[in-house]
């Protein structure tokens, strides 16, 4: 490990001679999501804001609108 420019430096295994940069994006997603808001997303186009969780529809809002009455629900004033 050698220290560059506040990155830390990592040889790669099949490239000796390349060394590999461990910058804060390639760390960003390491660990796994199971659980909590950021292992959740839209079915229909991944967004991860705005669910609707209810019934085990997971669909985002802006989804939903388009496409509820397809799934079958009715708007009543």
């Amino acid at each position: 490990m050698y220290e560059t420019r506040g990155h830390q430096q990592f040889f790669d295994t099949e490239n000796p001679n390349q060394p590999h940069i461990m910058s804060h994006e390639s760390v960003w997603y390491s660990r796994p999501r199971t659980y909590g808001k950021g292992s959740r997303e839209c079915r229909v186009c991944t967004h991860p804001a705005g669910l609707i969780r209810k019934y085990g529809l997971n669909i985002c809002r802006q989804c939903f609108r388009e496409k509820s009455a397809d799934i079958g629900f009715v708007k009543h004033r």
